[in-house]
């Protein structure tokens, strides 16, 4: 009665504490000195299968993850029921007895997959920068654009569209295999100014359109369009409905930016081309020009010379 009235064991505190560890989204673990689970929150279970995981080490759950509890370093994980993988940032706590001896760990593994996702979406963004930098065609850097929007942005389908002039219309100009099989050829050319990618491309902003109430029967009923500036237009295709997120929205910003400088370098480069190839022209006619004045006066001086030598005789 003393332990449970003096000490309030029977108040909300220890009741809402259990509850706090049950209800984290963090996998908690509790280990012995052998690193075998003592203890183990719900998340935990959620994350590392339906197993009963008392009495197994830890290394048995979560292969290699020991290895990460001494550094900075971040564990990825592959789901038991999916190919998904998730990223912890593992947090070790030293449990100790009066005597200060150790006794076990508390381990409580922060999830940081979208950080490091994000982490990657931008050393991948990064390392296609120079691709894009060395491209020499706007074909090929429409083809690495729908490349990095569909592997590392992981979406389901990707066109870019590039703004013709003399037709004023968009052509598509790369698009992935999935949105080549699902629309037809005449699908490759815009120039329905009324046209949702049309249209966002001449309002020049971020557009997320829901198209499943005009074609019933699309592929991608949620498409995120993106302006290259004035060059043209990404389409981003999505099978699921509201399936982008502001994350999306920024990467594929950075992604039509990066496109668009590449693009401002092909055109200048062009420019210049034309430039030198027009100055060389001109050299070229000022040699012949050149070349034939000094011909034409040589002939008259030396009629001149011939006609003044017999005056002089």
């Amino acid at each position: 009665g003393w332990g449970l009235f003096r000490y309030d064991f029977h108040d909300v505190t220890p009741m809402a504490s259990d509850m706090l560890v049950s209800e984290l989204p963090d996998p908690v673990f509790i280990l012995d000195e052998n690193d075998r689970v003592l203890n183990y929150n719900r998340a935990a279970t959620t994350v590392f299968g339906k197993r009963r995981l008392t009495g197994r080490t830890i290394d048995e759950i979560a292969p290699e993850l020991p290895t990460h509890f001494g550094g900075n370093s971040v564990y990825a994980y592959s789901q038991w029921d999916t190919d998904d993988i998730i990223y912890f940032d593992p947090h070790v706590t030293v449990i100790e007895d009066q005597h200060d001896i150790e006794r076990g760990r508390l381990v409580v593994l922060r999830d940081v997959t979208g950080q490091q996702r994000r982490q990657d979406r931008l050393e991948a963004l990064q390392a296609a920068t120079q691709q894009f930098i060395t491209a020499e065609s706007d074909e090929r850097i429409a083809d690495l654009a729908v490349t990095f929007a569909e592997r590392v942005l992981d979406q389901d389908g990707a066109v870019v569209y590039l703004y013709d002039e003399d037709t004023d219309a968009l052509h598509a100009t790369a698009a992935s295999e999935t949105l080549e099989r699902a629309y037809p050829d005449d699908a490759r050319v815009v120039d329905d100014p009324d046209h949702p990618v049309y249209d966002a491309y001449c309002d020049g902003s971020i557009t997320v359109t829901d198209i499943s109430d005009r074609d019933l029967n699309t592929l991608f009923p949620s498409l995120l369009l993106v302006p290259i500036g004035d060059y043209g237009l990404l389409l981003i295709g999505s099978c699921e409905t509201g399936e982008f997120v502001t994350e999306d929205e920024q990467f594929a910003t950075i992604l039509a930016r990066t496109t668009q400088v590449a693009l401002s370098q092909i055109e200048r480069e062009r420019e210049l081309r034309q430039s030198r190839q027009a100055i060389e022209r001109r050299n070229e006619q000022v040699e012949f020009f050149d070349g034939l004045l000094r011909h034409t006066l040589r002939n008259a001086l030396l009629v001149i010379q011939g006609r003044a030598d017999h005056l002089r005789e």
